[in-house]
């Protein structure tokens, strides 16, 4: 293996785990964020079904 393949290896690694950290903290503050949110809105419930269409009685040539 030549130096600059050791050299993108290395690069590689620490891109990595720098990224690893980012993600680390980014998780770290949603959840203290998360647990400063005091304000949660009383939403209403989803609206009511509508009605279903009421069945016709068979006719003679259905039965």
């Amino acid at each position: 293996m030549s130096g600059f393949g050791i050299l993108t290896d290395l690069l590689g690694i620490t891109a990595a785990l720098l990224a690893i950290l980012v993600i680390r903290e980014i998780g770290r503050r949603q959840e203290a964020r998360a647990r400063r949110v005091t304000y949660v809105p009383n939403t209403p419930g989803p609206p009511p079904l509508p009605p279903r269409p009421s069945r016709a009685p068979a006719s003679p040539l259905q039965q």
